[in-house]
């Protein structure tokens, strides 16, 4: 499958790939999901903490990503709940504004500044999902 919203990416990601997406921002989040679409999640597409826990216990994603600041609490409070209910998932946590404490603390497979581009979370996600080594878990750039 070729990945028409990002130029020059093609991939073989199975369609059996289940990614919650959560995002307050309704445009991005559905930007994302287009993209992600198109390279073959499964996508499922959240605003808050509240609504991430309950797409957890229901559709069970592979791999999650996670704005930091969401209107009903924070990335990394979600990032636990949701390793409880699913433990061994790889979460990455994503913010325009990062704070140091969270970015030592949070435990996510990854921690990224917005912007980020879709191609550079597929790279992520193809590297999580499949098991290879990780890298820090901290990744400002």
């Amino acid at each position: 499958m070729s990945g028409v919203g990002i130029p020059g990416l093609k991939e073989e990601t199975p369609s059996n790939r289940r990614l919650l997406i959560t995002e307050d921002d309704a445009a991005l989040r559905q930007m994302l999901r287009w993209e992600f679409e198109e390279l073959g999640y499964h996508v499922i597409e959240t605003g808050s903490c509240r609504e991430a826990e309950h797409a957890a216990k229901t559709e069970r994603p592979q791999i999650a990503l996670l704005d930091f600041h969401l209107p009903d609490g924070d990335g990394a409070l979600l990032l636990q709940r949701l390793q409880l209910l699913l433990p061994g998932l790889p979460v990455v946590l994503y913010s325009g504004r990062v704070p140091a404490a969270a970015v030592q603390a949070c435990g996510a497979a990854r921690f990224l500044c917005k912007p980020v581009s879709a191609k550079r979370l597929h790279g992520i996600f193809s590297e999580l999902l499949s098991g290879a080594p990780s890298r820090p878990p901290a990744n400002l750039n």
